[in-house]
């Protein structure tokens, strides 16, 4: 078995990352905690986020799924664009040339 995601790229690999000071500014500025938003997430996203895993999320510790992020973007009144920021791949290595023989 294969250390692949369903993408193709490996495990553990992603092309975004996760605003967190965007989802905590929204979130204290509408006066909701992190309690309460996991039950927004669900009524208003349809999924079920811990708010253990909401504060792991705000503080880095882990960046949520993209269908968590589209519950919090639901839960925030947000667009889920607000919450994530695209990275670019990782250049791949310069390809090493042959070493040249000087063998006559």
């Amino acid at each position: 078995m294969t250390n692949r995601a369903p993408t193709g790229r490996p495990r553990g690999t992603r092309n975004y990352s996760f605003n967190a000071d965007v989802a905590i500014k929204t979130r204290v500025r509408r006066g909701l905690t992190q309690v309460q938003l996991s039950d927004r997430c669900l009524q208003v996203g349809g999924l079920r986020v811990n708010d253990s895993n909401i504060a792991k999320y705000e503080r880095g510790g882990s960046c949520p799924s993209p269908p968590t992020i589209k519950a919090l973007a639901a839960a925030l009144s947000l667009d889920v664009d607000d919450l994530i920021t695209f990275v670019a791949a990782p250049a791949a290595a310069p390809a090493q040339a042959p070493p040249v023989s000087t063998a006559a």
